[in-house]
């Protein structure tokens, strides 16, 4: 009898170790993810500040720029400022990625609630790629659905993640076409489901990069990034947009048969 007590006893005490233990191992790793989040915040509330800094004395330059031009140049030095202002609006271009990714990670991006037309978001894009892929003798078309009246929402945010979709397009297509669409999934008494597509004809993406195709400050491999340049944070932006906006965003692509983009 005493020793099945004492087994009792030893039981007890081993489970409430145990149960102490695993108490331990809960508290430390919440400690963990608070720090983490809070280091998160932190880094993004660092980077938001320092795209600040640097954009306001990076619009003086290309500003400056564009006063020179006017002032009137010879054909060496125009060339030369082309390739200023070229420079420096690729820099401001990372420095507003920089800014958008921090801001939408620091939780301080705030969507808009205004009138929008869903043919004004993708025309004003097509425009905005037209010469680009026109110069690179691509076919550029577009395929918009018949859409509800009243609609609101953030004409802003939906443009520019259309905008990186496109601008990748063109940038990674050779030749072909590059097609943009616009279709109505679902339509409720008080909601859109919106699907935006781009489609391409370019190079590709391999099967083992596509699950990370969409992580910050990814590209598809070293090459790519000597080749066509970029940050990888259109992707990652675009896809937190869309989450934002209670959608999803991802793409299938096959190398050298192009690729599509949806969000």
């Amino acid at each position: 009898g005493y020793n099945y007590i004492s087994a009792l006893l030893a039981c007890g005490w081993l489970t409430s170790v145990f149960i102490r233990n695993i108490n331990d191992g809960y508290q430390a790793l919440m400690v963990a993810e608070r720090s983490a989040r809070q280091a998160n915040q932190a880094k993004s509330a660092f980077l938001a500040n320092m795209s600040h800094e640097i954009r306001t004395p990076m619009n003086a330059v290309t500003g400056m720029a564009h006063l020179i031009r006017q002032g009137g140049l010879s054909a060496k030095q125009a060339a030369q400022m082309d390739k200023l202002e070229f420079a420096g609006e690729h820099l401001l271009g990372i420095l507003n990625a920089i800014l958008d990714l921090s801001k939408i990670d620091a939780a301080k991006c705030e969507l808009e609630e205004t009138d929008l037309r869903i043919e004004s978001i993708v025309g004003n894009v097509i425009a905005m790629i037209k010469e680009r892929a026109e110069a690179k003798h691509l076919t550029l078309t577009s395929h918009i659905a018949a859409f509800p009246g009243g609609l609101v929402g953030d004409p802003t945010r939906l443009q520019q993640a259309l905008l990186n979709y496109a601008t990748n397009a063109v940038k990674f297509t050779e030749r072909g076409h590059i097609t943009l669409q616009a279709s109505l999934d679902e339509d409720t008494d008080d909601a859109v489901l919106v699907r935006f597509v781009v489609t391409d004809t370019g190079i590709g993406i391999a099967p083992e990069v596509m699950p990370r195709l969409f992580t910050t400050f990814e590209q598809a491999d070293s090459a790519t990034t000597r080749k066509y340049g970029g940050t990888g944070l259109g992707l990652a932006i675009t896809r937190k947009l869309a989450q934002l906006m209670g959608g999803e965003a991802d793409a299938e692509s096959s190398p050298g048969a192009g690729s599509t983009f949806w969000f």
